[in-house]
């Protein structure tokens, strides 16, 4: 079975003062973020691995992620596309097993190659992960 990787989420200290949008009316992300945080949510939804991205000083409105997430796939195909929650900026609107629930509500009919290819294979190969994580060949 390929690995299912989340292919974009955060950690960050508060201490470090490296988020000026970072503020307590954010109350469920002003907090530190680490490893030992996201860990067990990733077993409980099956995620194997995960690519950790910078948090960048910007907002997004949100709207009907299902469609937008049917139309990118209609538009580039399921072997351009990768899995990324956002964790823990989604936590502002859903939780991590929402996140996976609207990908996977939003593409029913994915073969499992497919569903492979979005949950870890793509990102496997975009980032050119074969060599770096054990049990990968």
């Amino acid at each position: 079975m390929m690995p299912r990787i989340d292919a974009h989420q955060h950690y960050w200290l508060l201490s470090r003062g490296d988020y000026g949008w970072l503020t307590p009316e954010l109350s469920i992300l002003y907090q530190d973020y680490l490893p030992v945080d996201l860990e067990p949510i990733l077993q409980e939804n099956g995620i194997d691995k995960t690519i950790v991205v910078q948090a960048a000083a910007t907002e997004e409105e949100h709207g009907d992620f299902e469609d937008y997430i049917h139309c990118v796939a209609q538009t580039f195909g399921t072997r351009r596309l990768l899995f990324g929650s956002d964790w823990p900026v989604c936590l502002l609107a859903a939780s991590y097993s929402q996140v996976v629930d609207i990908v996977n509500k939003a593409l029913p009919n994915l073969t499992d190659a497919e569903r492979d290819d979005l949950f870890g294979g793509n990102a496997i190969r975009f980032y050119k992960l074969n060599n770096k994580i054990g049990g990968i060949t």
